[in-house]
């Protein structure tokens, strides 16, 4: 998946990939995205709740394989 999937476009990609692949990329790119909102929210949020810590860290393990 592209690294910023919020504006990324791929016409011939999408028509080549697999249908596995494409269910892992559209996974991958739903947790990115939701990553980048919630690390928006949590620069202003100085107490998170568990599940959002994990999601947060998830997010940036994936950014960095990425």
């Amino acid at each position: 998946p592209a690294m910023n999937a919020g504006i990324s476009v791929s016409r011939v990609g999408g028509a080549a990939q697999t249908k596995i692949m494409k269910k892992l990329g559209g996974n991958i790119r739903l947790a990115l995205a939701q990553y980048r909102e919630l690390a928006a929210f949590a620069q202003f949020a100085s107490d998170l709740d568990e599940a959002t810590r994990k999601q947060l860290e998830h997010g940036q393990r994936v950014t960095e394989l990425m």
